[in-house]
């Protein structure tokens, strides 16, 4: 390991603030169906006009549209075989059915091909390569408009779009009734509410959020929505075979021209298929996008900070600078009325007024020359009642580098539209965008780079969640994008009740910090480092990336287990996650470079409740064989034998203390000269001595006796920035 000793540091000095989130066990506070328009009119589809066929690239898969004087359908079969039968598309307007006395005006076919990049993803580029078909059509009312279709070897999709030289300046939606019949039986994978959890049915009755997982005995199907900022969110209502579009809060007049979001099928062999086509979604999107423009958004973990003082807050931000963790935030409370959802949802909790407890000048301005960006909590209270300039005004005059938006509406038209301009404000101010609670993002990284992630998810802060669950999400919720976990690695101390238990293992936690993507990643959620006393444990978090530069699907059965490895630099992290039932299974690991040589650390459950470590070479037939315990997990690092960073280095290079332990007086002898910041903790998280003297080689005398007998930790900080950890035990 690059910094062995790092790891201590966080065994020992605690989390500085802490405390309970707020937007844990949210739900829908009213039925997001109960004004949908779950039927759409029966109705004949007239007379046949024209039709159009066309191939994927890979002639994989079959696309028909049918146009009727009436209605327009479309058909999709894979490899010969139907997998959506004859199923509508149609949109309710103010003023009656947008497809009524159709006429085809032109059909006009494209191709492209391209790579498309995303900066802070799970990859760094993809290939895109699709076939469109736009069909230009005009109603009785002689209000001229589009349907694209686009097909690629992963799958299809379709908008509406309407343009601005028409026979109206604006329009609005009422009630949307595209179809998705299936041709097959299928189990839905749905989650009705927000943050309710994916549930197995069947598809007649459903209700659910969007995407929506399929699996069935021939393929497994995705349904979402792509490039939607302005609409209604889209949810499905299942009738017999088939599933319909229905919007889940209110709609708006749209002036045009105004193009719809798109509706897509991803089409996969197997559930797993469908993780590896994700990206699908990114290339509905995709858009002109300077890398250059955006160097100011940077990726990293975040350290939460809820004990609301601003001696708390000055402490967190030295942790924060010995564990190299970039980001720290002030989740709910540090504002108006303070902390509590009563509190935070009475409009008198203002977000221009910091509560007395907490000089936020002096907080940012401490941030700011240790290197730290401070993130802010602002719930929808506040943005719907109060000056968003003056707050972004405010924000941007101390430092703020990002915001976690609370209690966001992410079913209306009027909220979609809240959330994104936000956003776009944010981004003009180069702060980054966290958002929590009734959202999901719909693949707009290259217009809106800094949303770096969101919740719209059952995540860990609900720590009943079992395996059951946490298996489920890399198949359905994170098919639309980044997804903040807020993973809450459980500590050893048993005094310590935040949380008092979690229902998954500490190896099944280490593999979701690899397998929950998240540029913007929290571990430790509800913790603070002192209750973590086996090193082993939180090794993995020293040395663990946000963003990756591939990963493969190795093994998984959806409701049963997953094991993905992610790829950085030259090395790959191996993930497995298992849910409430134990098992035991072969990985096959070649996804590695033959022509390299591999060692292997491998973190699992013991049988303690604790976590082993082991290192050793990888098999010669390349397959490991894991073991994995009811609601376990596993992850394994596969380095090459060059990689100096996963090597123990001589102890020569390292600052040391000698004596030690030690009674009056110890010497810190430095391994690089200059002006080294040298701080000690106590156990408890409290900063015991810190002085930044100009250092030789020669051993330099610290005067420990005004310390009381036991362990402390020495952190020190050489002109380089490079941390070292240091245990001091005082007699």
């Amino acid at each position: 390991m690059k910094h062995p000793f790092l790891l201590l540091f966080l065994l020992a000095v605690p989390t500085l603030c802490y405390g309970l989130s707020t937007s844990a066990h949210t739900t829908d506070s009213t039925d997001i169906y109960e004004n949908a328009d779950f039927l759409a009119p029966l109705k004949s589809g007239g007379q046949q006009i024209d039709a159009i066929t066309i191939q994927s690239p890979d002639n994989s898969l079959a696309l028909s549209v049918t146009i009727y004087s009436n209605k327009v359908n479309y058909t999709l079969s894979k490899q010969g075989a139907a997998v959506l039968l004859p199923s509508d598309l149609g949109l309710q307007l103010t003023d009656g059915d947008l497809m009524q006395e159709i006429s085809l005006t032109e059909i006009t076919t494209s191709e492209k091909q391209e790579t498309i990049s995303l900066s802070f993803g799970e990859r760094p580029n993809f290939a895109s390569h699709y076939k469109e078909i736009r069909l230009h059509l005009k109603n009785k009312n002689s209000l001229h408009f589009q349907l694209i279709f686009r097909l690629s070897n992963q799958g299809m999709a379709f908008r509406y779009h309407f343009p601005e030289t028409n026979s109206r300046k604006q329009l609005r939606v009422q009630y949307e009734h595209s179809n998705f019949v299936l041709a097959d039986s299928y189990t839905a994978w749905g989650e009705k509410y927000n943050e309710q959890g994916y549930t197995p049915s069947a598809v007649n009755n459903l209700r659910s959020l969007v995407p929506l997982t399929l699996s069935g005995s021939n393929y497994s199907l995705c349904i979402n929505e792509a490039d939607n900022d302005r609409f209604a969110r889209m949810g499905l209502s299942g009738i017999n075979n088939s599933l319909k579009t229905t919007f889940l809060g209110s709609t708006r007049q749209h002036a045009l021209p105004l193009s719809l979001p798109w509706r897509y099928v991803t089409v996969g062999d197997s559930p797993e298929d469908l993780i590896d086509k994700k990206e699908m979604l990114y290339a509905l999107t995709a858009e002109a996008f300077d890398p250059k423009d955006w160097d100011w958004v940077k990726p990293g973990n975040v350290f939460r900070c809820l004990n609301l003082t601003t001696a708390a807050a000055l402490e967190a931000l030295d942790f924060c600078a010995d564990m190299n963790i970039p980001y720290m935030m002030f989740d709910a409370g540090w504002y108006g009325l303070g902390y509590g959802q009563s509190k935070e949802k009475n409009p008198a909790s203002n977000p221009l007024e910091v509560i007395a407890a907490l000089d936020m000048k002096k907080i940012t301005a401490y941030a700011h020359n240790k290197g730290i960006g401070i993130l802010l909590y602002v719930n929808k209270v506040a943005w719907d009642n109060y000056d968003n300039q003056a707050m972004f005004d405010l924000y941007e005059s101390w430092g703020i580098k990002g915001l976690k938006l609370g209690f966001v509406d992410g079913y209306t038209a009027a909220g979609n539209q809240q959330v994104y301009r936000i956003i776009k404000e944010a981004a003009r101010r180069k702060m980054l965008i966290n958002v929590h609670d009734n959202f999901r993002p719909t693949g707009l990284v290259h217009r809106y780079p800094n949303l770096m992630t969101a919740e719209g998810v059952r995540g860990n802060e609900y720590i009943g969640n079992t395996g059951d669950h946490t298996v489920l999400i890399p198949y359905t919720r994170m098919l639309t994008g980044a997804t903040d976990f807020t993973i809450c690695y459980l500590g050893n101390d048993p005094s310590y009740e935040k949380p008092a238990y979690l229902n998954t293992t500490r190896a099944h936690q280490l593999a979701m910090s690899i397998i929950m993507y998240s540029p913007l990643q929290h571990i430790f959620w509800y913790a603070k480092p002192g209750i973590y006393h086996h090193p082993v444990e939180v090794e993995l978090f020293t040395y663990l990336p946000v963003v990756w530069d591939d990963f493969v699907i190795v093994k998984g059965e959806m409701g049963q287990y997953i094991g993905m490895a992610r790829k950085k630099g030259n090395r790959w992290f191996l993930a497995l996650l298992n849910n409430s039932k134990a098992r035991n299974i072969e990985v096959d690991l070649d996804f590695l470079n033959a022509q390299k040589n591999y060692q292997m650390a491998i973190y699992q459950d013991d049988n303690k409740g604790s976590v082993q470590k082991s290192i050793s070479q990888i098999p010669d037939n390349k397959k490991l064989s894991v073991s994995l315990k009811s609601n376990g997990g596993s992850v394994v690092v596969l380095y090459e034998d060059t990689d100096t960073l996963m090597v123990d280095i001589p102890e020569a290079t390292f600052t040391r203390l000698a004596p030690n332990p030690a009674e009056d007086i110890c010497y810190l002898t430095v391994a690089t000269p200059g002006r080294n910041d040298i701080r000690i903790w106590d156990l408890n998280g409290r900063k015991m001595l810190e002085v930044s003297p100009l250092l030789t080689k020669e051993p330099y005398p610290l005067e420990i006796g005004q310390l009381a007998p036991g362990t402390y930790l020495v952190i020190v900080t050489d002109p380089h920035q490079k941390k070292t950890v240091l245990p001091l035990v005082v007699k």
